[in-house]
């Protein structure tokens, strides 16, 4: 790629958004609305899978798990997509979800949502919850992401509980951005440019595709991304308190205002 020349975003502020394009549709609209520029570039494809280790276990598991904790969103579409909102609604079921977001998806298919972990919104704050809320050694069935963090499992599973772990759906990594045009591609040189880094992989992947953009401004959404940054030799412009969307666009909101 290039060095860059005359182009857009160069000069001010642009905001570039990293999620999978599903999941940026209120942020850029937002932020389009009130005149900012934005720039979609998804480091990660969302899909849900075959549940694992298979649909029999987790179905078996589903029928007599005494709590349910859910890691996002996609988790719960992953999820009910495949096995029902019917075990997540049994009498005395405990339905755990982290992050506001992930509680309203649960919520939204008629789940009554027992604890949600807000701050902060991660996995081991979600375990903390969940054991508060259980009786000793109860089976808590987990659903989440290929590849996940293990904070949320090692949590429960400190607390002295039963884990099962269902994958109901996969960050994917997309193809490398190749076709970028050279006004877009320039906008990764320019220290006026915020890169919005939703989770430790954006920051790998990013980094890794155009090695330029580390001269660029990140938002982190949280201390992971936030680590990530550093471990990267990036030292985060601003670190968004919650994942939440409100969180999230007054983080961006102040850089841009910076």
């Amino acid at each position: 790629m290039g060095s860059p020349g005359t182009s857009m975003g160069v000069g001010r502020a642009v905001v570039v958004l990293t999620r999978a394009a599903e999941d940026n549709l209120a942020l850029r609209q937002t932020l389009e609305a009130a005149g900012v520029e934005v720039v979609e570039l998804p480091t990660a494809q969302i899909r849900t899978i075959a549940a694992e280790p298979d649909a029999e276990s987790v179905a078996a598991w589903s029928a007599w798990a005494h709590a349910f904790a859910f890691a996002s969103r996609n988790a719960v579409t992953g999820y009910v997509a495949q096995f029902g909102t019917a075990p997540l609604t049994r009498p005395g079921v405990v339905v755990g979800a982290v992050g506001e977001s992930t509680a309203k998806a649960l919520q939204a298919h008629g789940v009554v949502v027992s604890v949600v972990a807000r701050d902060p919104s991660t996995g081991a704050e979600l375990a903390k919850l969940l054991a508060a809320n259980l009786l000793p050694h109860k089976t808590v069935l987990i659903a989440q992401a290929r590849f996940a963090r293990r904070d949320l499992a090692e949590g429960l599973a400190h607390a002295g509980h039963d884990v099962r772990i269902a994958t109901v759906y996969e960050n994917a990594v997309p193809d490398a951005p190749h076709d970028l045009s050279q006004n877009v591609a320039a906008i990764f040189y320019s220290a006026e440019t915020l890169i919005f880094a939703a989770a430790p992989s954006a920051v790998t992947r990013l980094t890794h595709w155009l090695p330029q953009c580390k001269a660029c401004r990140w938002v982190a959404i949280g201390p992971t991304t936030a680590d990530a940054l550093r471990e990267a030799g990036i030292a985060p412009a601003a670190v968004s308190p919650s994942p939440e969307f409100s969180s999230v666009l007054e983080t961006l909101r102040s850089c841009i205002a910076a």
